[in-house]
């Protein structure tokens, strides 16, 4: 049951709340018009960055809102977590906020399924990228995109990875997970989609860029979202492709961290993690050409 109208009335900071101020407009996705909502933490609850702490999408502005909302306060929850150096919820271990999830509920069960789900999302295409699984191509599920769905050992839910060549100037990507192919691919299309408007913006102040100019981003993610929007990044995306696994991947992987993380945003909205020891922890590292965010 989402309580997202009951628990998030007073979640604005004039009503004493995290969130300092919500964007919600209009913007078209593949042809779809979409209302999208940005939102952002109050000055002392956020760092310096210039992105929304929490982003969402859906058909109807409230959705959109309640899904920035969720995704603000996830962010809280990581910030804090990793301001105070909380290693009981695997911090420690994976630095990010993967395997995080959030949700307004009665219960905490709807918070703990969004984790696990991004959880192993993130697990496949870790696997996926080492060399341990293998992929199908699929059918472009849009004009222009192409796609495949990457082998999922875990679980029963459909793992896609989506890219786009954007303007004929640069390639950006997307992933997804869902019950249901069109499912999982709506949703590494709306993912792809934010990410094409940040790395736009570098390309329309940048002619092009270089390796030298992707190392200076002080944002991992974006560092290697930028290495890999360069044909030189994407090349590297087609060789492993073309790599396949030698044998099947049967190993489950083992659960580090499944736990509810506690602290002053319990009162909004149910945040949880789950962690899963990956094959290395090069995902972790500093590395521009490693293909994960």
């Amino acid at each position: 049951m989402n309580l997202a109208p009951i628990k998030y009335r007073d979640v604005m900071s004039k009503d004493g709340g995290p969130i300092k101020s919500m964007e919600v407009g209009i913007e078209v996705i593949l042809g779809r018009e979409q209302y999208s909502a940005a939102g952002f933490l109050r000055d002392e609850l956020r760092i310096d960055q210039p992105y929304p702490d929490g982003v969402g999408s859906a058909s109807d502005p409230t959705t959109a809102r309640f899904r920035a909302v969720s995704e603000a306060l996830e962010r809280w929850a990581f910030r804090e977590c990793k301001l105070n150096n909380v290693s009981e919820y695997g911090f420690d271990y994976d630095p990010t906020s993967n395997g995080m999830g959030a949700f307004p509920g009665l219960f905490d069960k709807g918070a703990r399924q969004s984790a696990e789900r991004e959880a192993i999302e993130r697990h496949i295409l870790i696997l996926w990228w080492e060399g341990h699984l293998d992929y199908t191509a699929l059918g472009d599920p849009y004009p222009g995109i192409r796609a495949i769905q990457l082998e999922n050992p875990i679980s029963d839910h459909v793992v896609v990875l989506l890219w786009q060549f954007v303007e004929e100037r640069f390639y950006t990507y997307g992933f997804g997970l869902a019950n249901k192919e069109g499912d999982a691919c709506w949703r590494a299309a709306v993912e792809m989609h934010r990410m094409a408007n940040i790395i736009k913006e570098h390309y329309q102040k940048h002619e092009s860029i270089d390796l030298e100019y992707v190392q200076q981003s002080q944002h991992l993610f974006e560092k290697r979202a930028l290495f890999y929007s360069r044909p030189d990044g994407f090349t590297e995306l087609i060789k492993r492709m073309e790599s396949r696994p030698a044998g099947k991947w049967s190993t489950k992987p083992k659960v580090l961290i499944d736990r509810k993380v506690k602290g002053p945003w319990d009162q909004y909205v149910t945040v949880w993690r789950v962690v899963y020891e990956q094959p290395n922890r090069e995902f972790a590292s500093d590395r521009a050409d490693y293909f994960f965010w």
